[in-house]
């Protein structure tokens, strides 16, 4: 299991989730393929997106966001055996794809894959593109924020449940936060809550620490949600996807980068032992890799005891 967290406003969409995938021996969680990332990033022809995945750590023998990647691209991919290597997949090849097929190819897949195991919640969050949009222009007029959710229950032959109320965020103000995977507990979620209102349409920088701090709160109820995140950012009009890893100090000293399918590159998780990985250029896209500086314990997320929502108006 895990937690990601996404929240999306009509200038930007920051989306963050935890790195921890676990197994059961013995009755009791252990750490499992600490190699494998929970998000792929996608530059389509429509759109630019994280698909954030929780549930099922391998489908049909290979990890899930690889998984994902050829469900998208619609053919095999074969990722390097050793993890991190650096070498892309592939590169000059035209990866031609929008966002409906993100969605329908990966919400058939699960259809046809998935038989009598668990199950499966996929979040699909970043920016479209609408008619009249060019890669010179970048006219934010022109683009809009998404979310999308896919669930499946992993049952054989079951449908997959694609929740159509999110599909787009037209809203000239306020915010929405979603969540896939383990339940907040409610007064991490309420602390949140309170404070991104008390921003008052604060930063992505700002944005980002928040989700970071109620996700390392709520990995403190549960075994199943780590303390290492990811986050991916997209911000209305800018041609920039920046993708940054915060590590917990006490537990990481290597830094981690998520599955990439970009217009003409494909390029594997990456790990290293310190630094920032490379930039990959996706035209009109630059992709940038950071890693977050150490947050320190805080108080900034507060335990506020009341009911809980998975999700919530701004």
């Amino acid at each position: 299991m895990t937690l990601h967290l996404a929240y999306v406003c009509p200038t930007f969409v920051v989306t963050v989730g935890d790195r921890l995938l676990t197994t059961i021996q013995g009755g009791t969680y252990a750490p499992f393929d600490a190699y494998s990332n929970k998000t792929v990033v996608v530059v389509g022809t429509n759109c630019a997106v994280a698909v954030a995945y929780t549930g099922l750590a391998h489908i049909d023998g290979d990890p899930t966001a690889n998984w994902i990647g050829e469900q998208i691209l619609g053919r095999p991919l074969h990722p390097p055996r050793i993890p991190g290597s650096g070498n892309p997949v592939e590169f000059g090849r035209r990866n031609k794809v929008h966002l409906g097929e993100v969605v329908t190819r990966i919400r058939d897949a699960l259809q046809r894959d998935l038989s009598g195991q668990h199950a499966v919640e996929i979040a699909v969050a970043g920016m479209t593109f609408r008619r009249g949009w060019s890669p010179e222009s970048m006219d934010p007029r022109h683009t809009h924020p998404v979310y999308i959710e896919l669930k499946h229950s992993g049952e054989k032959g079951a449908p997959t449940q694609v929740d159509p109320a999110k599909r787009m965020w037209r809203d000239q103000a306020g915010f929405k936060l979603f969540s896939i995977g383990t339940k907040v507990p409610p007064g991490v979620l309420d602390g949140l809550v309170i404070r991104i209102r008390a921003l008052r349409g604060g930063s992505p920088d700002k944005i980002e620490t928040l989700l970071v701090e109620a996700i390392r709160r709520t990995a403190l109820h549960t075994p199943v949600v780590g303390s290492d995140c990811m986050a991916v950012r997209f911000i209305r009009g800018v041609p920039e996807i920046q993708i940054r890893f915060s590590r917990d100090p006490a537990r990481t000293a290597a830094a981690f980068t998520p599955f990439v399918i970009g217009s003409n590159v494909v390029v594997p998780p990456q790990i290293g032992a310190h630094g920032t990985p490379p930039i990959i250029n996706s035209k009109p896209w630059t992709i940038i890799h950071r890693v977050a500086p150490p947050l320190p314990s805080s108080r900034i997320v507060h335990e506020m005891g009341s009911h809980a929502q998975r999700r919530f108006p701004g």
